[in-house]
């Protein structure tokens, strides 16, 4: 198991991961990336949603196909998802467009593992406390009341 923090890589960063996961040759993967700007639709950021699908959902497949390039596997793999993914909420367009396109590509990269024997699921919790995302998340919230 691999544990690097925001502070090694960026997971946009194909080069930094490959090197993350060769130095760690993981076979269990709790994959927990992810970022979030609220914006009502019409602040909606072209920037700010690209980078949103980037790290929440190609950072996963990304981290999958890294894996398989290594040789890794099979693997076991934890996608934190969120209920933002079946629960629509006001100011995440990108984000819960981004958990709901996570959750299908975790399903659909279940599939087609499978055979491989790797196992892949998703968590989806509600909010999650002492986490960076949560503490803006609560500040931004109140602004966006104001």
């Amino acid at each position: 198991m691999f544990a690097y923090g925001r502070e090694h890589f960026d997971i946009r960063n194909a080069e930094a991961l490959a090197v993350a996961i060769e130095e760690s040759r993981p076979s269990h993967v709790v994959y927990s990336i992810g970022v979030n700007y609220l914006d009502w639709l019409g602040d909606l950021d072209e920037r700010h949603f690209n980078r949103i699908i980037t790290v929440n959902v190609w950072g996963f497949v990304r981290t999958l196909q890294a894996l398989r390039e290594a040789g890794c596997g099979p693997c076991s793999v934890v996608v934190i998802s969120s209920d933002a993914a079946i629960r629509p909420m006001r100011t995440s367009l990108a984000y819960c467009a981004s958990k709901a396109a996570l959750e299908m590509a975790m399903r659909v990269a279940s599939r087609e593992l499978a055979d491989e024997g790797w196992r892949i699921n998703a968590v989806a919790p509600g909010k999650v406390e002492g986490t960076g995302m949560t503490d803006y998340v609560d500040i931004r919230v109140l602004a966006l009341r104001d």
